[in-house]
């Protein structure tokens, strides 16, 4: 019998999947993914209430400070959590997120400094919180996500000021229904990925929603949370304010999104919550420009 060779094909075929498992793992590792679906909601946020994208400051600081944040937070975890095969992906990205924080935050407060006094001083809540989520800084060296049923609380209220509030500043547009609809769909979002980490919160005494209500009850609160986005959509749409293609890209993507987290379970793979759930976020801004 004649030893197998390998196709020039079949090689090709292999070398062209591991270059694009490294890509993904590199968006996904070094956030870059994360950071982009964080652009994507703010935009979406001037599209639907002042039919205008700007390339400014304040998108420039809403992207590298995600980028900053997200990594710097994998960084102090990767001293903090037990060892596990998530931890030991990310631990191959170490280098790269060091690089990515070393850009990122000069960056970050360039663009900073650009922005109007206003939002300045509206952002050192946000950006507070977010250092005392992410790093240690807190008495015993507890980050807000340590304590007890507050980690989720804070992170959806600072994606929701940063991607809803923060960019209808400029135009003196408060559309409370537009915020609470965000606040709802990120809120879902956030609830699967403490699913996800449900065995690893139990271990670590993090007391969370699902260690509370169980993983089938904070499905259907996740999927309540949807329904009131969609209601909040369609009480923008009924006041004028979106078209009948917007609400219908909004449910669209606020069903699909949906499904995801009703699929979800504690063993899934980083893909399908770093990349598919977090993706939602990138797919609703997609789907509202292109319908």
């Amino acid at each position: 019998m004649k030893p197998y060779v390998a196709s020039k094909t079949s090689i090709i075929l292999n070398i062209f999947d591991g270059n694009t498992l490294r890509i993904v793992n590199t968006i996904l590792y070094w956030h870059i993914w994360i950071a982009a679906s964080a652009l994507a909601m703010h935009w979406q946020t001037q599209w639907l209430v002042v039919a205008h994208i700007r390339m400014d400051a304040s998108a420039g600081f809403i992207f590298c400070s995600t980028c900053l944040l997200y990594n710097v937070h994998r960084l102090a975890s990767l001293q903090h959590t037990p060892p596990n095969s998530r931890t030991a992906m990310a631990s191959q990205y170490r280098w790269g997120s060091q690089i990515i924080v070393a850009i990122s935050a000069p960056l970050a407060f360039i663009c900073y400094t650009g922005l109007p006094s206003i939002l300045q001083w509206l952002l050192v809540l946000p950006i507070l919180l977010s250092i005392a989520y992410a790093l240690p800084v807190l008495p015993r060296r507890h980050r807000l996500r340590d304590l007890p049923y507050l980690k989720i609380f804070v992170l959806v209220s600072i994606w929701t000021w940063m991607t809803a509030y923060l960019p209808l500043l400029p135009w003196h547009t408060p559309a409370w229904a537009t915020v609470t609809e965000r606040f709802c769909f990120i809120f879902a979002i956030a609830l699967a990925f403490d699913i996800r980490d449900h065995a690893a919160d139990a271990r670590m005494g993090v007391s969370t929603l699902p260690l509370l209500l169980g993983i089938k009850k904070t499905k259907l609160l996740a999927v309540g949370l949807l329904l009131l986005c969609i209601a909040a959509a369609a009480y923008t749409w009924q006041q004028g304010h979106y078209t009948h293609n917007t609400f219908t890209a909004l449910v669209c993507s606020t069903v699909f999104c949906g499904i995801l987290i009703v699929k979800a379970n504690i063993n899934g793979p980083d893909w399908y919550y770093n990349g598919l759930l977090d993706g939602q976020m990138l797919l609703q801004g997609v789907l509202v420009w292109l319908f």
